[in-house]
């Protein structure tokens, strides 16, 4: 019987800070809008960028945000491999345990951008299915119909989220699965504020982890 692990992708297999920030501050610019930095951009990184720029913009109007989230994107589309890191070890837990566990993807980044992502990094082929919340019913952590997959799951398999960030821990809380917190992800909260069953600094540590308690 094969294990599921659920990865988040942003700041949890993937180091995209640098990407997504640089991207950002091409299309604030262009709007005569202020730059963000890496500090900002983890207080609100975690639901998407159209929520992104309405809490760095409070002042801005819906069309607005729309029209700048949508020159965002597609810039980013454009973008999106530039200055990324794979996290350290990721490979080696991926081929580690292929061969008992099912993986899959579950962001809030578009479909488009996160395989192309994966290609770049030659990790796609690790990953039965990626789940992106640019679709509401697979937007993290209340997406109904990434909810009802991960039910699904968990009827023949134990599930685990490997995640960095609020959204993934409520994911997990909501489903009732473990939940493993990457270190130095995208968010402000402290360590010992998230409910996890482990919290690791990369994925020689993850794996070393799970083997010891397994």
């Amino acid at each position: 019987m094969k294990n599921i692990f659920i990865f988040d992708l942003d700041g949890t297999i993937v180091e995209s800070k640098q990407s997504i920030v640089y991207s950002f501050n091409q299309i604030f610019k262009k709007n005569n809008l202020k730059k963000t930095n890496s500090s900002e951009f983890n207080k609100f990184a975690n639901y998407g960028s159209y929520f992104y720029i309405k809490r760095k913009f409070p002042d801005l109007k819906r069309k607005q945000i729309e029209k700048i989230n949508k020159q965002f994107k597609e810039f980013y589309k454009n973008n999106c491999t530039k200055k990324i890191k794979i996290k350290k070890g990721l490979k080696f837990f991926l081929k580690k345990f292929k061969n008992n566990t099912n993986f899959y993807i579950a962001t809030n980044k578009s479909l488009f951008a996160s395989i192309k992502i994966l290609k770049f990094l030659r990790i796609k082929k690790y990953f039965k299915d990626v789940y992106s919340g640019v679709d509401i019913k697979f937007k993290k952590p209340y997406g109904k119909e990434l909810k009802n997959k991960i039910y699904l799951f968990k009827k023949t398999k134990k599930v685990l989220m490997i995640g960095d960030s609020e959204a993934d821990e409520k994911l997990a809380k909501i489903c009732n699965i473990n939940f493993a917190l990457i270190k130095n992800g995208y968010t402000k909260k402290k360590i010992t504020k998230f409910n996890k069953k482990y919290v690791f600094n990369n994925f020689y540590n993850l794996s070393r982890i799970i083997n010891n308690r397994t």
